[in-house]
């Protein structure tokens, strides 16, 4: 999803007047009380096109801030979402982002194709043939056996779609650096079956940083092959305040809660998903992936868990989603979070949706 930052600025003037009375008291007049800014409505710019919300929030006496694109929405260049609820009265100046859908299109399927077929399609979906990359498979030499991005994914027209090609040569298909849904596609494609496993990276979130076995082996049919995911950089550790000393002679004071921070795995997330499954009757086995999505202030917003419940686990897997409230974890019930649109990220919703 790309961003597009505007910024806009509005300059009020105040002007005062002063009245001169007409008798010749030499009392001075009183100095005017200072004017005290009072809060103005957000307009409902959902649905209206990014120029007219531009101007509808400037004339507002807001400042319009981040422009988020998104593959969400009917209409491109409509807002479909905004920070701020329409009609809350707030302080002049307030920052309103919006989220405006993109011109987009479906990335077609160039999986089994010939290099120059999947070319074609590429460029008669609107996109950019990108690297096109020679890797040994079981497929016949020349035939497209992976793409990324993947095939049904929806983005924006000029967007670049790599290839990678099958070059006669049997072995395990190279998927390091596509993203994790392309390449669960292309090991699909080899019968081959994917293990997901997330780590902290400089490589973009989602994207396979390294595969076991590697590429070029020689693997069985119906065998599992490893996938490390990237979950983005690690965040900044939180800086632990010097303490001071504290004089004898003068009380000590309670130290300030400092607000926990919640993590996206471990006990905080599991402990959050058998509260969710206890209250439906259901056990949790084990929490099997975890993704989450940070706030500007690096604490995770939304997350997404795949578990394994009962005592089958090829049948029994469901994924839950979770939004902090309240700086807690709290469960969004499936059939409400896949209606939700773009009120949370795609990354989350497409996890569980």
């Amino acid at each position: 999803m790309k961003k597009v930052h505007m910024y806009a600025a509005a300059v009020g003037v105040a002007a005062g007047a002063l009245t001169m009375s007409a008798c010749t008291s030499s009392t001075p007049a009183p100095a005017p009380s200072p004017s005290v800014a009072t809060n103005v409505v957000v307009p409902d710019v959902v649905g209206v096109a990014l120029d007219l919300a531009s101007k509808q929030i400037t004339e507002a006496g807001l400042v319009l801030g981040n422009v988020s694109l998104s593959a969400e929405g009917k209409v491109p260049g409509a807002v479909i979402g905004q920070s701020v609820s329409s009609g809350l009265g707030v302080p002049p100046g307030t920052i309103i982002d919006v989220v405006v859908t993109a011109d987009v299109s479906t990335v077609p399927v160039l999986l089994s194709l010939t290099t120059v077929e999947a070319e074609r399609a590429i460029v008669a979906a609107g996109f950019i043939v990108g690297t096109v990359k020679s890797v040994n498979s079981s497929s016949p030499a020349g035939e497209v056996v992976a793409q990324s991005p993947a095939a049904g994914e929806k983005i924006s027209q000029g967007s670049v779609v790599d290839l990678r090609v099958a070059n006669g040569t049997e072995g395990l298909v190279d998927v390091v650096g596509l993203t994790q849904k392309s390449a669960e596609a292309a090991l699909a494609a080899e019968n081959l079956k994917v293990k997901v496993k997330e780590r902290f990276s400089s490589d973009a979130k989602g994207t396979v940083v390294s595969q076991s076995p590697t590429a070029g082996t020689k693997v069985k049919v119906g065998s599992t092959v490893v996938l490390v995911v990237s979950r983005g950089p690690e965040p900044a550790p939180t800086p632990t305040p010097t303490p001071t000393s504290t004089p004898t002679s003068t009380p000590a004071t309670t130290p300030a809660t400092t607000p926990v921070k919640l993590k996206c795995d471990d006990m905080q997330i599991t402990a959050a998903v058998e509260e969710a499954l206890n209250k439906e009757g259901v056990a949790l086995t084990q929490v099997n992936q975890v993704r989450c999505v940070d706030t500007p202030k690096g604490d995770p917003a939304w997350a997404a868990a795949a578990v394994i419940t009962g005592t089958e686990p090829d049948c029994d897997s469901q994924n839950l989603i979770f939004q902090v409230k309240d700086g807690k974890w709290v469960y969004e019930r499936q059939d409400k979070v896949c209606g939700l649109e773009s009120a949370i990220p795609n990354q989350i919703r497409n996890f569980g949706c």
